[in-house]
């Protein structure tokens, strides 16, 4: 089993494609009604591929030295769901989070609605994204703490989206439905025969959430992101620059979402300092796991490994509903990704 190798979020940098001007008139004439502080005569446009918020199509503009990042929404959002996420950065901003900054546009307003889209405009914040480097690891989980309380402090009855289920029950319901369908798995994911061939671990940690399902589900509810990976974090100079992807602000289970995150950067920190001796690696990452049950976000070290597994399993469940329920492949190459993490959390923590 290949553990702990470079995937899609170890690379360092995106790699912007820059586009054709004339074929992007509607947003040369957005900005440019918009934007006046925005050169026309200077501007360069590029596309992220989704190098940043990868189910984005987001563009970076750029006139001379200056740099923005243009969040480009289907209306599939509703307008007020994006504007709780824009009163959300400006809130952190006030709490001292490093969040990008969003720009007023020539109007007063932060949104604009034009044809079938939303857009708005931030400061494309220079870094690179998250890597584990140096001292990175406990620098990042620091920053991630503040985010958490800060968004403890946000009324989150302000906030409309629809939270997260939990529910052991809810998990024991989508494993359900995925095992009926068993004999089909050859034609609705590539990777089926790693899924065949690990679904006795999968049994085995479902079991395990039914056994701990008053610690799972008792948990609070609260305003959380809920996706802090490596390539929604960007550093500069050892420390955090920005925190992306707003659209990831969910109330959700603030457990799941540390014990993901506490994941997804000890993995990036393994994979960078591989010919690192193993022990100060180890350290620094129990060290990290210790503050978070010493702050009583968790009871135990082994508590977190478990709020991961659940966040996993979502995950992984959440690709084979989109299959099974919409033929929706397009998560399929981040199946395997949640796979291996429920071995991978284990070789993280264990002592």
């Amino acid at each position: 089993m290949n553990l702990f190798k470079p995937d899609f979020f170890s690379s360092k940098v995106s790699k912007p494609t820059p586009c054709n001007l004339k074929n992007l008139t509607p947003v040369q004439s957005l900005i440019d009604t918009h934007y006046k502080f925005i050169k026309i005569d200077n501007l360069e446009i590029f596309s992220l591929g989704g190098g940043i918020e990868l189910n984005s199509s987001n563009l970076i503009v750029k006139d001379g030295n200056k740099k923005y990042l243009l969040k480009i929404l289907d209306k599939i959002d509703s307008k007020d769901l994006i504007s709780d996420q824009v009163s959300i950065v400006l809130f952190l901003q006030t709490h001292k989070v490093p969040v990008a900054k969003i720009l007023e546009d020539n109007f007063g307003k932060y949104i604009i609605e034009k044809d079938d889209k939303y857009y708005y405009l931030m400061n494309y914040d220079s870094g690179v994204f998250y890597d584990g480097s140096g001292d990175l690891f406990h620098t990042t989980m620091l920053e991630i703490i503040n985010l958490s309380n800060a968004l403890e402090k946000y009324d989150e009855k302000l906030f409309l989206k629809k939270g997260i289920d939990y529910s052991v029950d809810k998990i024991i319901n989508s494993y359900e439905i995925a095992s009926s369908q068993r004999k089909k798995w050859n034609l609705l994911f590539t990777d089926y025969e790693y899924l065949t061939k690990t679904w006795d671990e999968i049994t085995k940690t479902i079991d395990k959430f039914s056994a701990n399902k008053s610690v799972i589900e008792g948990h609070k509810i609260s305003l959380c992101h809920i996706d802090l990976h490596p390539h929604n974090i960007l550093t500069h100079n050892g420390k955090v620059s920005s925190i992306l992807d707003y659209s990831s602000f969910e109330n959700s289970s603030r457990a799941s979402a540390l014990a993901f995150a506490f994941y997804k950067l000890s993995r990036q920190s393994i994979v960078k300092k591989i010919g690192i001796d193993p022990i100060v690696i180890k350290n620094d990452i129990f060290k990290a796991a210790e503050m978070l049950v010493k702050k009583k976000y968790f009871i135990s070290i082994e508590e977190i490994t478990l709020h991961t597994k659940v966040e996993l399993i979502r995950r992984l469940f959440l690709i084979m509903m989109l299959n099974i329920k919409s033929d929706n492949q397009s998560w399929n190459f981040a199946l395997k990704m949640q796979i291996n993490g429920l071995y991978e959390i284990d070789k993280i923590l264990e002592k």
